[in-house]
């Protein structure tokens, strides 16, 4: 979904003929969002919904996972390929040698068939917004959020951010705890938790570290 997002945002510049919108809002998804953020996080899911396979007419729609045993292959993998070089296509106009080069390495593990060239594939097409995607977004936004201020106590405490810590979380209503328990997984491994309490109303325990964010 942010996927999605961030494609018709570039295009629209690049269709609009401002090549810097473009450059600004790829610099910020590929170096702050997915290298800082997303693909870190998907490489360590235990499972995500398979994704649309490609065809060779359309090879960047929604390619297929890394065939299994191959050195990039694992239970994570179906979605940040795709991801990936979605973002090469979209990079390409601006880096052209760089993008090629990655293009080149990753695509023979992607599709059958003669190997063509980043430059003389189509420009990457997308999959239509759906219903949960400004649902999704928002989960994310706010799940980010909230690491930020864990890393913030983090840093006034002088811990070190590998430390496994317990987190008590708590909402201000039963259904914004049902919608972080949805999230648990993620949350745990992004902040580090070693134990994680999401409730309504709780009370901190005395001494506790604690935070106000508003994703709660």
């Amino acid at each position: 979904s942010r996927s999605r997002q961030v494609h018709k945002e570039v295009t629209n510049a690049f269709y609009r003929q401002r090549p810097g919108e473009a450059a600004s809002r790829l610099r910020h998804w590929a170096g702050d969002e997915c290298c800082g953020w997303y693909f870190p996080l998907l490489q360590h899911l235990p499972s995500l919904p398979p994704t649309a396979p490609a065809t060779p007419s359309s090879p960047l729609a929604s390619p297929p996972a890394f065939p299994p045993g191959s050195p990039s292959a694992g239970p994570a993998l179906p979605a940040w390929p795709a991801v990936f070089e979605e973002l090469l296509a979209l990079l390409h106009p601006l880096v052209p040698c760089l993008t090629e080069s990655l293009w080149q390495d990753l695509r023979p593990l992607r599709l059958p068939g003669p190997l063509t060239t980043l430059a003389a594939s189509p420009w990457p097409v997308t999959t239509p917004a759906e219903p949960r995607d400004a649902e999704l977004l928002d989960d994310m936004a706010q799940l980010l959020h909230l690491v930020l201020a864990l890393r913030g106590l983090r840093a006034i405490y002088l811990l070190p951010e590998p430390t496994p810590l317990p987190l008590l979380l708590s909402t201000a209503s039963a259904g914004e705890a049902l919608r972080w328990r949805r999230h648990d997984p993620l949350l745990r491994f992004a902040a580090h938790l070693s134990d994680l309490t999401i409730g309504p109303g709780l009370t901190p325990p005395p001494g506790a570290a604690q935070a106000v964010s508003g994703a709660c």
